[in-house]
């Protein structure tokens, strides 16, 4: 693989970009870095001008590579956590004031934009100083880096990952599960696992070439031909196998346990939802009973207004027609007067 094929690695495997995040030292190397007064962090105009490109580019990188950059420890801070921040720099930073929101970046975060950036010359140089690291950098110093590990847990993940493939599962899947067992992070997993199968091609290469077990039942024969005065070998190989076992066996177990776990949390998570549903349509029933009986009161109210009303008129009407009477009867009564033997009208 040549130099340049190999710098774009960089920006496409994650995984690379994982195991080289630790060397921030280099930064200085290419190119001084100015950052703010607290000495550990920059903004983003500082790590645009960095790498020599516009800040709405190192926008675009971190929006794409958002999870990556926030294990790094990128921050955004708002109002009051911004103004506490201001507060312990000590020294006034004009970019900082009247803004309610900055985001700030370490040193880890400025190298993983350097491995991320596509058009920087400033970033092109900061993976050719990684590569450089990687070719000088003893076993010793990466066993600094990625931890000391001994050969059971290296064969326990590649079991695990091959029994993970068997299922249709990713390798993510097994290296989350064997994190559980090992009580390591996935992330030193990944990167130990990534730099044996890039150097001796896969972890069954490694222990065969470090002499350390053979997995393959040729091989184990081929060895006891070679040593026919170890005996116990095959009692040692068998010991650690049934070791093996055992421990898969309750990585299986753990993990059937885990997937039971994750089912009850799924239905009960649908049972919430349930119950949200239902408060909800109750919710909608208390409402419609509610202006019923609003409405119904309502109702009731016009209702005794109108009869009101009615025994308002029913008075009146009643009234009139007695007036009426009287003035009729008055109108038709007639005296009758006797005057010198003549009846009269008065």
């Amino acid at each position: 693989m040549n130099e340049a094929l190999q710098l774009d690695r960089f920006m496409d495997d994650q995984t690379l970009r994982n195991e080289y995040i630790v060397k921030t030292e280099i930064l200085n190397k290419v190119k001084a870095l100015s950052m703010l007064p607290d000495g550990e962090n920059m903004t983003l105009r500082q790590a645009a001008e960095y790498y020599e490109v516009s800040i709405e580019t190192i926008r675009k990188v971190i929006q794409r590579n958002r999870q990556e950059l926030s294990d790094d420890g990128i921050k955004t801070l708002y109002s009051k956590d911004l103004k506490e921040y201001r507060l312990t720099l000590g020294h006034d930073v004009p970019e900082l004031d009247r803004v309610p929101s900055a985001i700030i970046l370490n040193r880890r975060c400025l190298l993983r934009l350097g491995m991320l950036l596509r058009d920087s010359k400033v970033a092109a140089t900061v993976r050719e100083y990684l590569l450089r690291v990687e070719e000088t950098l003893t076993d010793s110093q990466k066993g600094e880096i990625l931890g000391d590990w001994n050969d059971d847990e290296l064969l326990l993940v590649e079991k695990t990952i091959q029994e993970e493939k068997k299922k249709g599962n990713t390798k993510k899947a097994a290296i989350k599960a064997v994190s559980k067992i090992l009580n390591r992070k996935e992330n030193n997993i990944n990167q130990k696992y990534y730099q044996i199968t890039k150097k001796h091609g896969s972890v069954q290469n490694y222990l065969v070439e470090k002499n350390v077990i053979y997995l393959g039942s040729t091989k184990r024969t081929e060895q006891i031909e070679k040593h026919p005065e170890t005996d116990s070998a095959p009692d040692v190989a068998q010991t650690i196998t049934g070791q093996l076992e055992s421990i898969l066996n309750d990585m299986k177990a753990s993990i059937g346990q885990v997937s039971q776990i994750n089912e009850l949390k799924l239905e009960v998570a649908e049972l919430k939802n349930q119950l949200k549903l239902k408060d909800v349509i109750i919710e909608g029933k208390d409402a419609q009973i509610n202006n019923k009986s609003k409405l119904n009161s309502k109702l009731k109210k016009e209702i005794a207004e109108l009869e009101h009303k009615l025994s308002f008129i029913s008075q009146i009407i009643n009234s009139n027609k007695v007036v009426d009477k009287s003035q009729t009867e008055s109108v038709n009564s007639k005296k009758y007067l006797l005057k010198n033997g003549v009846v009269e009208t008065q």
